[in-house]
């Protein structure tokens, strides 16, 4: 994990720094120079999971993706493919869990300004942040629940992503919306990402993203890699050997 110092937070207990790069080799090398020099290696990848109630809910171009980067995990790097069900790590009632205590820490961090600035915010971020006042006076019964229900999330978390395994995730249900999008289209796609993202913010867990060009549509989705904490290693070794001569971006062969 890169050290977040000096950053503005937001959120601190889930904000992380991540890279962005066009090609593999970049990102291997940007990490090499972010990250400390003592930081211990992770077990390689020997086995992804295929989340097949998850592919269930989404349309068939990421599921598809999801297949195809399955496909090229287990011919180029030999890893084992297993199917489960786990539909407990990602379901709206996690991403609600991890709204609410992201929304706390936001009041906590940046209340005051959020009291002068408010209103020259747009609409819908004005309503998310009303939501985190709101969020932030709970009881402290609510409060201490949801932190009860985090740490039993992580042991889940654990239990399931250990060492050399990671879940293959999509980061999105679909395309992002248009720049024109009803209110309403905005807060399904916001609520549904959220679904996809809540596992790594709520385990401070590593996850790789590879665009993935679907074949058959043109289209690219992101398809996420998440390992579990301290695995950035491993998963950038997975990801470098396998897609680095893949295209740019690989195509999912569906």
């Amino acid at each position: 994990m890169i050290d977040s110092a000096g950053a503005l937070p937001l959120a601190p207990s889930f904000d992380v720094i991540g890279i962005l790069a066009l090609e593999p080799s970049v990102l291997r090398a940007a990490f090499g120079s972010a990250v400390s020099s003592a930081l211990v290696p992770a077990p390689p990848l020997r086995r992804v999971l295929l989340p097949v109630d998850c592919l269930q809910s989404l349309e068939p171009g990421p599921a598809e993706a999801i297949l195809g980067v399955a496909s090229l995990l287990s011919d180029r790097i030999g890893v084992q493919v297993e199917e489960r069900r786990l539909e407990h790590l990602t379901s709206s009632t996690v991403a609600d869990l991890f709204a609410r205590l992201q929304g706390r820490e936001i009041w906590a961090t940046h209340s005051a300004w959020i009291a002068e600035n408010r209103h020259s915010l747009a609409a819908d971020v004005q309503a998310r942040l009303d939501r985190a006042e709101q969020l932030a006076g709970a009881s402290a019964e609510e409060a201490a629940a949801d932190a009860r229900a985090w740490a039993a999330y992580r042991r889940e978390h654990e239990a399931v992503i250990t060492d050399g395994t990671a879940l293959l995730l999509p980061v999105m249900s679909g395309l992002p919306p248009l720049r024109d999008a009803s209110e309403g289209a905005l807060r399904t796609f916001r609520e549904q990402a959220l679904r996809w993202n809540a596992p790594s913010s709520l385990t401070g867990s590593a996850q790789a993203v590879v665009p993935v060009r679907h074949e058959r549509s043109g289209l690219t989705y992101g398809v996420g890699l998440l390992g579990g904490r301290g695995h950035d290693s491993s998963l950038l070794a997975a990801v470098c050997s396998a897609f680095e001569d893949a295209g740019k971006p690989p195509v999912a062969p569906a």
